[in-house]
């Protein structure tokens, strides 16, 4: 009914698309069969009845002092509370998209109340007394996502608290993710027995010889609190007091112990992230260690995704190196050196290949290593030079069996083995 602005009571039956725009006032629509693509519904005090029938709601229905009761309804649009107690008693109810009370309450009474992954529970705050909440009485399981929405520029104060939403009976499960729209308040969600409430904390508080310093950031980032007395000190310097990782909610809390005689102390947060990449060309038995600056190694096995235990904080540089191989592998490392930024790091690229035998004379296109025959063709040693991976090789001038000139890169120092083979890797 576009465009219509008179009060009306509506029962169809059969399959149909039901079109209304902000514009319809309608106190009951009695529903007889499926229903797909209502597309815009503001509705005051209105009731929904949807009897033996399959309401799949796609765009937005607006809602005040309302009721959506009937056998079937999945969302996968908008359904928005504005004020009022709103209830939605349906046998059967899917969220698939947003549930959004930006005042009032939105009560799920169906029989089963159904959360999935990819919806949204929407709440609206605007003062310390008029906010939206959700009332499960029935059975719901929590998942997806939490969106917290400040509206009319109001800012809660640190301490503030938010009973979002309740349960008749006990939490079953949680929110995988947590949006907070604007960020400016550090958020923490804290599970009751049946309820869920928000709790605004303040940056840094004090008490005793104890400071807590409370952040808001990437859930499962991990960061670094560090300490000076001296702000002239560079941030290089300050003293590192632990690290720790913000949590799926956006949390993260430090905890340290303040010395009473200092005139001063100050603290900084340090984002810190981890370096990796790929590895291939691995064959069933090889062994490479990488280092990340000369240090952290890494034992890997296998090809795919590797990352270094000790993450970095902003602006560090990192250099990945190929150390110790197997006999069995020679790698190489690109994209290895850079500056931390505000990612971690997955770019690092190492190719390892497997150390070819070439006993009749070698092929520089195709053998990273070979064996020699005979060490007495070997000729002088000449300076040290750096290699790919930083490392100080040898350079080897010597003649090979089929009396050809080589120089040849030695990836074992150029001793010879017990049988008298030199083996060598360009």
């Amino acid at each position: 009914m576009p465009g219509s602005n008179d009060t009306a009571n509506v029962t169809v039956a059969g399959t149909y698309a039901i079109t209304l725009d902000a514009n319809a006032n309608l106190e009951t629509l009695a529903l007889g069969g499926a229903v797909s693509g209502v597309q815009t519904l503001q509705a005051s005090g209105f009731t929904l009845v949807a009897t033996n029938a399959a309401v799949n709601l796609g765009g937005i229905l607006g809602l005040t002092s309302s009721t959506l009761a009937g056998a079937i309804l999945v969302n996968q649009g908008t359904i928005q509370v504005s004020g009022g107690a709103s209830t939605i008693n349906v046998d059967n109810f899917t969220n698939l998209a947003t549930l959004s009370v930006e005042a009032g309450t939105l009560q799920l009474q169906g029989a089963q109340n159904v959360l999935e992954p990819s919806g949204t529970l929407s709440v609206g705050l605007d003062s310390p007394t008029d906010y939206g909440t959700f009332d499960l009485p029935g059975n719901a399981t929590l998942t997806g996502t939490l969106e917290v929405r400040l509206n009319n520029g109001y800012v809660p104060a640190p301490g503030s608290s938010f009973v979002v939403l309740s349960c008749g009976s006990a939490i079953a499960g949680s929110f995988t993710n947590f949006n907070y729209v604007p960020p400016v308040v550090i958020w923490r969600p804290i599970y009751g027995s049946n309820a869920l409430t928000l709790v605004a904390y303040p940056p840094i508080s004090l008490f005793g010889t104890n400071v807590a310093i409370n952040v808001a950031g990437t859930p499962l980032q991990q960061a670094t609190l560090i300490t000076a007395t001296n702000l002239n000190v560079p941030l290089h310097n300050w003293t590192p007091v632990a690290t720790n990782t913000f949590d799926v909610t956006r949390f993260l809390s430090f905890t340290n112990g303040v010395n009473s005689s200092n005139p001063a102390q100050f603290f900084a947060l340090q984002p810190t992230y981890t370096i990796g990449g790929t590895i291939s060309g691995l064959t069933p038995g090889d062994v490479v260690i990488l280092s990340d600056n000369g240090g952290d190694d890494l034992m890997v096995t296998t090809n795919g995704s590797f990352t270094f235990a000790t993450p970095l904080p902003y602006g560090s540089r990192y250099i990945v190196t190929s150390g110790i191989s197997s006999e069995g592998a020679f790698c190489v490392v690109t994209n290895k050196t850079g500056t931390i930024g505000t990612s971690n790091i997955t770019s690092v690229v190492v190719t390892c290949s497997p150390i070819h035998e070439c006993k009749s004379g070698f092929d520089p296109a195709t053998c990273h290593a070979m064996e020699v025959a005979g060490c007495t063709n070997v000729g002088t040693i000449s300076s040290p030079v750096w290699d790919c991976n930083d490392i100080a090789r040898d350079w080897l001038e010597f003649t090979g069996p089929n009396g050809t000139g080589c120089s040849l890169h030695s990836v074992y120092g150029g001793n010879c083995n017990s049988a008298g083979v030199l083996l060598l890797g360009r």
